[in-house]
């Protein structure tokens, strides 16, 4: 009796485990997250393209006379360039708050693109540091062997003057 109690124990710990290393994955997943947004300053970006959708979906809201949720979803289409047509200005107001919508949405899909690129970059960098040190010592050899060159090469015009002397 006593045996199954003590398996049923064995099966809490296997949850036990499969819990830390879930909490594990989630920290990591975390940290790629962190990194990805601070990358070339990419949250600064999205906080600031988050402004002027809000912002402009005021600005329409007001202009236009729409209510709030429609000018938020028209805002959002016009940003992310896929501009439906269900909803368009008609004044202009709106059409230039359409103008500088537009143009955020284009920034930060170039943002996003640059960010991308770049945090796969940083990330490659950071898997492989040991060829980036065995990059590195070559390259001083390498150095160190052109000196050597030039020293021999020196010494043979040196030689070869004295020759003719």
């Amino acid at each position: 009796m006593f045996r199954i109690v003590r398996l049923t124990r064995l099966s809490r710990t296997n949850r036990l485990f499969r819990l830390t290393r879930a909490v594990g994955l989630i920290g990591k997943a975390t940290k790629h997250v962190r990194t990805f947004f601070n990358t070339n300053g990419f949250a600064y970006m999205v906080y600031a393209s988050g402004t002027i959708l809000l912002l402009g979906a005021t600005v329409y809201s007001i202009a236009e006379i729409v209510n709030f949720i429609d000018s938020l979803w028209w805002a959002f289409v016009t940003s992310t360039t896929v501009g439906y047509g269900d909803i368009s200005p008609v004044s202009g107001i709106g059409r230039l708050t359409a103008i500088v919508l537009m143009l955020t949405g284009i920034g930060m899909f170039g943002a996003l693109t640059s960010t991308i690129t770049s945090f796969f970059i940083i990330s490659e960098e950071e898997e492989e540091p040991e060829q980036n040190d065995e990059i590195k010592e070559l390259n001083q050899k390498i150095s160190k062997l052109l000196v050597k060159i030039e020293e021999l090469e020196l010494r043979n015009k040196y030689s070869q003057l004295l020759q003719l002397y």
